[in-house]
């Protein structure tokens, strides 16, 4: 086990929350106890008993389910190579600050194994994780290549972090991966576009009236291809890009600090902790 960073905004993490109550299981600790127990790439075994007793050693509570929960709705996917089944956690990346220090992962690459349940757009395996009710599919084959690439599903779970509640609870992950592959790749905005579309959206007042009445759900949204149809209106206008640019030379140190990350196309879009690391990184080499 591992000492990993936890931010404010994680306990008004409502997906989570609907998740935990809709399957009565602890899947809120659970999941920032697989953030301690997964490398600095975000993988861990898939040992369902063993991870209990590191995580939840006094809780009456069957683990496979809680992953299996966890997993159906896109918080952590599962994969499998030669040497076992394996976890992996998306945001992982995103929301944690590794120490250099810590030593490299030892374990598969989810997008290189050989079979793999880690495609977020797959069907749940079961239909309530909280119950063991059921036997979901085993899917095989076209399935499989059915996945945005992992760069594309990072863009996508910002879209869905970015997007009101009201579209993120009228749609889900799955509806919105499935809407995605069905844009030509021709048709597919830059993730700075999208990005700033969702903001103007999510701002205008169509969508922020009566409570967000109006909104709609975000793979109708991706569907529609509305990125090309900005809001109009004084309070709704297309965000200018952002002036600050961030310290020369910092798209160097990204690269450097974190080879296997995918880098934000501006300084703006890139977190605060790691804005910090890149700034003290670029600061040692001042003369």
């Amino acid at each position: 086990m591992r000492i990993r960073t936890i931010k404010p905004e994680f306990f008004r993490h409502e997906d989570l929350f609907d998740a935990e109550e809709e399957t009565k299981l602890p899947l809120r600790l659970a999941f920032i106890g697989l953030w301690c127990a997964s490398d600095r790439e975000g993988r861990f075994k898939w040992r369902p008993r063993t991870l209990k007793s590191e995580i939840l050693p006094f809780d009456e509570v069957d683990f496979s389910r809680v992953l299996d929960a966890l997993a159906t709705r896109g918080f952590i996917v599962k994969y499998a190579s030669d040497t076992g089944e394996f976890g992996h956690i998306p945001s992982f990346k995103t929301h944690q600050v590794i120490n250099n220090r810590e030593r490299d992962s030892i374990l598969p690459d989810p997008l290189n194994c050989k079979e793999s349940d880690a495609c977020l757009t797959r069907d749940p395996r079961v239909t309530h994780a909280g119950k063991g009710e059921g036997k979901g599919r085993e899917g095989k084959g076209k399935e499989q290549d059915s996945c945005p690439q992992a760069d594309e599903k990072a863009l996508l779970l910002e879209i869905w972090n970015l997007a009101p509640s009201k579209s993120r609870t009228r749609s889900s992950k799955k509806k919105v991966f499935d809407a995605w592959k069905r844009i030509p790749k021709q048709s597919r905005p830059t993730p700075l576009d999208l990005i700033t579309a969702i903001k103007a959206w999510s701002a205008c007042e169509d969508w922020t009236k009566e409570g967000g009445q109006y909104a709609p759900g975000l793979h109708l949204w991706i569907k529609d291809q509305k990125w090309e149809d900005l809001p109009e209106g004084p309070t709704t206008s297309t965000p200018k890009p952002p002036t600050d640019t961030g310290p020369e030379g910092w798209q160097d140190a990204f690269r450097q600090l974190h080879p296997d990350w995918l880098m934000p196309a501006i300084w703006y879009h890139v977190d605060l902790d790691i804005r910090e690391e890149i700034q003290n990184h670029l600061n040692t080499k001042q003369p």
